[in-house]
């Protein structure tokens, strides 16, 4: 079921994606700031490649944001693993 959803979801992302970089391959002119000099590059690699960084700056804001919780559950997973522990001690 999650394969058919993924590719309910991805197909047509695929397509705009597509279709997007096939309509904007005109040249745009970019500087960036402390880089001398302007380079001309296609309008659809600027967007796509501004989309990927928000993509990755959210995924790393998304990891550091969830540290504590990651922390707290290895935490516990020691603790049970100690409790099973001494269960087991008890039993025997």
């Amino acid at each position: 079921m999650k394969r058919v959803l993924s590719w309910i979801i991805m197909a047509p992302i695929t397509l705009i994606v597509a279709l997007f970089t096939i309509e904007n391959l005109q040249n745009v002119e970019i500087g960036l700031w402390p880089l001398d000099g302007k380079r001309e590059v296609p309008l659809y690699l600027v967007v796509l490649l501004c989309i990927l960084f928000g993509f990755i700056a959210g995924g790393v804001v998304a990891w550091i944001s969830s540290a504590r919780r990651r922390r707290r559950a290895r935490e516990q997973l020691d603790r049970n693993a100690r409790l099973q522990q001494q269960v087991e001690d008890l039993r025997r």
